[in-house]
């Protein structure tokens, strides 16, 4: 990875940190590389995989915050991204969605 791009999934790692200090609770995150910068920055080790946001794309649940964080590889523009927040976003508490069947605990960092 060249150096620019380093940076700028570096800074973007801080700018998740700080919008889930500043109490945003749902993160939407496009990029391989990026979604890994930010899955680090946020110290997210391990998630609970619920349902599709988008085929082959499943919501993942933390179990500290952001609680929903959904992750692609690649997005298809704002359309894409607003039918993902308005329509296909889990509700409920955490409890609600753990209770939901077919979850598994996937880890995503080093041990």
């Amino acid at each position: 990875m060249d150096e620019a791009a380093a940076q700028v999934e570096g800074m973007l790692g801080v700018l998740a940190l700080r919008l889930v200090e500043g109490g945003v609770r749902r993160l939407i995150v496009a990029g391989g590389e990026t979604s890994g910068a930010v899955t680090t920055a946020l110290g997210i080790r391990a998630v609970l995989v619920g349902e599709e946001a988008d085929p082959g794309v499943p919501w993942t649940y933390t179990t500290t915050q952001p609680r929903d964080l959904a992750r692609f590889a690649h997005i298809a523009g704002l359309d894409a991204i607003s039918h993902l927040v308005c329509d296909k976003a889990p509700q409920g508490d955490l409890a609600d969605v753990l209770a939901a069947a077919g979850l598994r605990v996937v880890v995503t960092g080093p041990e």
